[in-house]
């Protein structure tokens, strides 16, 4: 509060003295103008963060999807998250970015079986019979005669 006082008074005190203060109030919008826009994502991934607290989304020690990337969680910031993968790689995941999470750890996750690379009696494609050579794409134009075309390159 005092901080908006003492800017008022000081730009009051600059406008009495003679000094024009139109080009400083509007350099005071501009500077706002920018930090609001650089804040905008520090805001939504603190809202983002604040929320997977709340709701308990997932948890220090719970293993987590985001993407193509499987973890465990290390720590739940308001801001970032923090994982470590099975190859001992630390990923530092924006809260606000986050559009999808699975979490592993809570609910009954299975993982699937392994699928064998072949069935008993099946045959692999390396074993089947070769395909067939497709059609060609457009079929070969028919002869036109002589007599079907006029002088002026019109047809009959």
């Amino acid at each position: 509060m005092s901080l908006c006082i003492w800017t008022v008074v000081i730009i009051m005190v600059l406008g009495a003295v003679g000094l024009d203060i139109a080009p400083l109030i509007a350099s005071v919008g501009i500077v706002g103008i920018t930090l609001g826009f650089g804040a905008r994502e520090l805001i939504r991934d603190a809202l983002a963060g604040f929320f997977i607290t709340i709701e308990d989304q997932y948890g220090i020690g719970d293993v987590i999807e985001v993407g193509d990337t499987i973890g465990t969680v290390q720590s739940v910031g308001i801001r970032i998250t923090r994982m470590v993968d099975t190859r001992g790689v630390i990923w530092y995941i924006r809260n606000g970015e986050l559009a999808k999470v699975g979490n592993r750890s809570q609910g009954d996750f299975r993982e699937p079986p392994e699928e064998p690379d072949t069935a008993p009696g099946a045959v692999s494609v390396s074993d089947a019979a070769p395909a067939a050579p497709a059609a060609p794409a457009t079929a070969p134009a028919a002869p036109v005669s002589q007599s079907a075309v006029s002088t002026r390159g019109e047809s009959r």
